[in-house]
């Protein structure tokens, strides 16, 4: 399991290695922050309570869009950073509640490297894209 509160650690190690496999490398980090459908890691029961509570809300908010996110997309170098971290983060979250939360079986099932080959064009798309 990857660290889940050290997000400098986090950032430096998704930009290391080719900046066109960057969505690759942060779903593999996710999934493997968040951990097996039968054994969750920490940053899953935050952003379970981060539906129903405001404190998990502005945690979830801090941890992920501010401290990791944002810092990523920032030493990317590209325009709209804040924008293209709470894209990325909409994307993770969305995915993380389908998966873990509502257990949507062909997400359950799936492979960690077939989901991550499905999640990473978006994610790609987010970080280093074009604006539309």
């Amino acid at each position: 399991m990857v660290s889940v509160f050290r997000p400098e650690e986090a950032v430096a190690g998704l930009l290391r290695g080719p900046r066109g496999r960057l969505g690759e490398r942060l779903a593999g980090y996710v999934l493997d922050v968040v951990g097996e459908v039968e054994a969750p890691g920490p940053l899953l029961g935050l952003i379970r309570s981060a539906a129903t509570s405001e404190r998990a809300a502005a945690l979830a908010r801090e941890f992920l869009a501010k401290e990791m996110l944002a810092k990523l997309t920032r030493s990317l170098g590209v325009d709209h950073p804040e924008l293209r971290a709470g894209l990325a983060m909409s994307q993770l979250v969305g995915f993380a509640v389908a998966r873990y939360v509502v257990r949507v079986e062909v997400l359950v099932s799936a492979r960690r490297e077939e989901l991550v080959a499905w999640l990473a064009p978006t994610l790609q798309r987010y970080l280093t894209g074009r604006v539309p």
